[in-house]
This record gives C-alpha cells, sequence and structure tokens, in this order.
C-alpha cells in the first residue's frame, strides 16, 4: 500500500541545486522538499548552507518573488504576510522585502474588487420583431420572486418605485376584527 523511500540517487547538494534550479525557494521550503525526498537532517543543513554560501538560496529574493507573485494574482498584503508566515519566512525578512516591493495596496484591492464585481448594464430598449421589449437589468430575482412572477418574465419596473410599494405593503399591519 505505501511505498518504502528509495534511497536518493543523487546527493543533498545536487538536489537542492535542482530545486533551486527550477525556482526560488525559502529554506523552511527546501528543507521539507529535501526530507521529503529521503535525505537525513545533517545532509540537508549541508546542503542548505552550502546553498546560502553560493547565494543559490536567499529567502529575501524569494520574499520578494512571492510579494509579486501574489500581487499578480490580486491578493493584498495580509495574505501574502500570511502565507509567507506559514513557509516560515523570518519577520524581519518580510518586512525588508515588503518595503523593498513598493505596492499601493488600496489602487491593488480597488482593481480587484473592479474585476470581481459584476457592473450592472443600464436599462435598454431592444427591438424585436417590431416589438419593443424594456428589459431593465436592475430588477433583481429577489423583486421579481417578490412579484411572484416566473423568472424568465420580462419585466419594466422602476427599483425604487417597486420597493416603495413592497414597503408599503410589508409595513402596515394587518388589523383584525376584535371579538367582543
Amino acid at each position: 500500500m505505501y511505498q518504502k523511500r528509495q534511497t536518493p540517487t543523487l546527493s543533498s547538494k545536487e538536489a537542492a541545486i535542482q530545486l533551486l534550479s527550477r525556482r526560488d525557494h525559502g529554506q523552511y521550503e527546501l528543507y521539507q522538499k529535501l526530507s521529503m525526498k529521503g535525505y537525513e537532517a545533517s545532509d540537508i543543513e549541508i546542503a542548505i548552507n552550502f546553498c546560502l554560501d553560493h547565494n543559490y538560496l536567499d529567502d529575501l529574493r524569494y520574499a520578494k518573488s512571492q510579494i509579486r507573485q501574489h500581487v499578480y494574482k490580486g491578493h493584498g498584503e495580509r495574505r501574502i504576510r500570511q502565507e509567507l508566515n506559514q513557509k516560515r519566512v523570518a519577520e524581519l525578512v518580510i518586512e525588508q522585502a515588503m518595503a523593498e516591493e513598493p505596492q499601493d495596496w488600496f489602487e491593488l484591492a480597488k482593481q480587484a474588487a473592479e474585476r470581481n464585481s459584476k457592473v450592472s448594464k443600464p436599462r435598454t430598449k431592444k427591438n424585436t420583431r417590431n416589438k419593443s421589449v424594456f428589459y431593465n437589468t436592475e430588477a433583481t430575482v429577489s423583486t421579481k420572486l417578490a412579484m411572484r412572477l416566473p423568472l424568465k418574465t420580462k419585466i419594466s419596473v422602476d427599483p425604487i418605485a417597486l420597493i416603495f410599494v413592497l414597503l408599503q405593503i410589508f409595513s402596515s399591519t394587518p388589523s383584525f376584527p376584535q371579538e367582543n
């Protein structure tokens, strides 16, 4: 059912360099990957120190890369910090990377909101075989349900007037005849 870990064919240094040749890794992430491949802790430490000495491994460079990647995805500062903390990047390194990769977080949040929001179209008139049909895109499903019409029914209703009428209907309390 479970396969036994085979002894690695590459040395821990070679495996570390091979992993780092694909993309930047943090120290903890590289340690985890090498241990999953079956290397001993002492060999992993030697490989990590070798990579640090030769500048193949740099947590600051890794953090800056992660920041750029997450900003491109539309993630905010909190999420980026959380991801870096989960990958056990030191808090000082995160602070330095954030300072070296400045972002206008408000503008990024605004752009993400614009991308994710569904902008309603204004009321349009569509001619269909000499029939004028008004589509009110501002009328929502809830207003159609409140009117007890099928959802596919095409209606032309002023949403503000509809809300006003519904408020009058639902705010009035029914009066029951009192028993004498």
